[in-house]
C-alpha cells in the first residue's frame, strides 16, 4: 500500500509543509492568500489554491466549511511529520533540560525534567523508569469480556500470576480475525490462545520470556497465523508492562483538558485524567506504543491517539494503536536504553502528550535530546 504523500509533487509537498507550519502558529484554517504571505511562497494565490485543492483530493487537507481556509487532516499531519528534517534541539532548550536533570537524586531529576518538557512543549510530559518485575511465571488465565470495541476488536482480561505470589491483570484488544460475526472470541480460538500463552511464558522469568518472545516474533513474523501472532503480542505486553519498582512523573496534565472536545467531553476528560493517575497503566501504554530503544534514541510520533485508548488498553503494534477520533491526541516519545548490571534490566520512556498541532520541529528533537541525556545519566 502506498504511503500517504508518496505521489506528491515537490511543490505540493512544500505547500503542505507550509500550511501545517502556519496552522501550528495560528490554530485556524489557512487561506491561500494568507499562506502565500506568511510563509513567503513564490507561487501565485491561484496556483496555491489549485495545489491545495489537489491536496484535499488526496485526503491531506480539508475545509471545515465551504467559505473557510484549509487545515491538515491526520494523514496530512503524518506526511508533515515524516518529511520534517531531524535536527538538534534548540540550544536554550538543551540548557534548560540539562539544569532539570542535574539533581543527583534520580526521582527529583525525573520530576524536574518532566516539568521542563511540559513547559517547553506546552503539553503533558511523562517520564518513567522501571525495573522488570522479578519472579517466574506460574499461571496465565484468559477471560473474554462482553462486547466488542468500536474499532472492531474483542476485549480480553489476561491475568498473570508469578511463583512468588505477585499477580497482574491486563485488558487487551484482539485482532478481529479471531472474532466471530458478533465480535466475540471464538471458543476454539480462546482455548488455543490460552495454551500458546502458557507454553510461551509459564516456567520462565518475565525477562526470559520477553527475550524468547522477541526472538520468535522476529524469526517467524512472515509465517505466523493469527492466533500465534496474538499470543506473541499479548505475551510481549505482559512481560514489558510489569515493573517493580516504578518511578513515574507526569507534569502539565491540566493542559490536556482543553483538548477534549465533542459529545461527553466532561466524562472523557475525567477518563483521561484517571488514566494519567494510574502509573502502572500509563507505563504499560507507553511500552506498547513506543518501540524498543535503539543505539540512538529516535522519537516515535503517534497522531490522533484516541482518549478512549488511554482509558482502556492498547495493542502492542503501534500501527494498531493509531485511531481516528474527534478528540484525538498526539504522543511523541522515546524508550530509554538504560545501563544495568542485574538480571532485571531497567527500562523507561520519556514522552509528551498534547494537541495534534504541537510544534513538531521543536518537540521531536527535544524529546530525542531528553532521551539521550537521561540515558547517559543512567
Amino acid at each position: 500500500m502506498a504511503t500517504p504523500g508518496a505521489s506528491l509533487t515537490p511543490r505540493q509537498g512544500q505547500i503542505l509543509l507550509a500550511l501545517c507550519r502556519q496552522y501550528v502558529v495560528d490554530g485556524r484554517p489557512v487561506a491561500s492568500g494568507a499562506l502565500r504571505t506568511s510563509q513567503a511562497l513564490e507561487w501565485s494565490p491561484a496556483t496555491i489554491r489549485a495545489e491545495l485543492a489537489a491536496l484535499e483530493r488526496a485526503g491531506l487537507v480539508h475545509k471545515p466549511h465551504a467559505a473557510s481556509g484549509r487545515m491538515p487532516t491526520p494523514e496530512g499531519w503524518r506526511v508533515f511529520v515524516d518529511r520534517l528534517p531531524r535536527g538538534p534541539a534548540r540550544p536554550e532548550h538543551q540548557r534548560l533540560l540539562d539544569v532539570g536533570l542535574a539533581d543527583a537524586d534520580p526521582r527529583r531529576s525525573l520530576r524536574s525534567a518532566a516539568r521542563v518538557l511540559s513547559e517547553l512543549c506546552g503539553c503533558a510530559a511523562i517520564g518513567f523508569v522501571g525495573e522488570a518485575r522479578p519472579g517466574v511465571v506460574h499461571a496465565v488465565e484468559l477471560v473474554p469480556l462482553a462486547g466488542g470495541s468500536s474499532a472492531g476488536h474483542g476485549r480480553l482480561l489476561v491475568m498473570l500470576k508469578l511463583e512468588d505470589g505477585a499477580s497482574s491483570v491486563h485488558t487487551v484488544e484482539l485482532d478481529r480475525a479471531l472474532l466471530d460475526d458478533a465480535g466475540q472470541l471464538r471458543r476454539r480460538q480462546l482455548v488455543r490462545l490460552a495454551g500458546l500463552l502458557r507454553d510461551l511464558t509459564v516456567g520462565r522469568s518475565l525477562v526470559e520470556a520477553q527475550d524468547e518472545l522477541r526472538e520468535l516474533l522476529a524469526a517467524q513474523q512472515e509465517r505466523l497465523d493469527h492466533c500465534m501472532a496474538e499470543a506473541l503480542r499479548i505475551g510481549m505486553l505482559l512481560c514489558a508492562a510489569s515493573f517493580d519498582p516504578l518511578w513515574m512523573q507526569v507534569a502539565g496534565w491540566g493542559s490536556l483538558v482543553s483538548e477534549v472536545e465533542g459529545a461527553g467531553a466532561g466524562a472523557r476528560a475525567g477518563e483521561l485524567l484517571a488514566a494519567l493517575e494510574d502509573y502502572q497503566r500509563l507505563a504499560e501504554i507507553l511500552c506498547q506504543l513506543l518501540p524498543e530503544p535503539g543505539d540512538r534514541p529516535r522519537a516515535a510520533v503517534h497522531l490522533d491517539v484516541g482518549i478512549e485508548r488511554f482509558a482502556g488498553a492498547l495493542p502492542f503494534d503501534a500501527d494498531e494503536a493509531v485511531v481516528r477520533s474527534a478528540s484525538g491526541l498526539t504522543l511523541v516519545g522515546c524508550r530509554l536504553r538504560l545501563p544495568h548490571g542485574s538480571q532485571s534490566p531497567p527500562t523507561g520512556a520519556v514522552a509528551v502528550l498534547g494537541s495534534p498541532r504541537m510544534d513538531y520541529e521543536a518537540v521531536i528533537p527535544l524529546i530525542e535530546y531528553a532521551a539521550r541525556a537521561m540515558t547517559s545519566r543512567g
